[in-house]
């Protein structure tokens, strides 16, 4: 009997939901955006002036995760894993 080693790369799509938060001020403390704007930021994708939208869009960035609260393994649940094979150098 004889044995073939070989390696198994999966490809998964995951959706992971997470509760962030995102400062509407610098490092020093000192407020570059207000509250409004980035909730707009959020929920429209834009505060309608550019300059804002990039304050917010680093703001988000660097937003804390407070809490992974769902990881859906869509693929595995669907069955549509895709797989890929390679033989190993052993």
């Amino acid at each position: 009997m004889s044995e073939v080693k070989f390696i198994r790369n999966e490809s998964h799509q995951v959706f992971v939901k997470k509760t962030m938060v995102a400062s509407t001020t610098n490092w020093d403390g000192e407020e570059i955006i207000s509250e409004e704007d980035l909730r707009l930021y959020i929920t429209e994708g834009s505060t309608g002036d550019d300059e804002k939208d990039d304050i917010c869009h680093d703001q988000m960035l660097e937003a804390e995760c407070i809490d992974e609260e769902d990881i859906d393994w869509w693929s595995d649940r669907k069955g549509c894993t895709e797989y890929e094979f390679e033989l190993t150098d052993d």
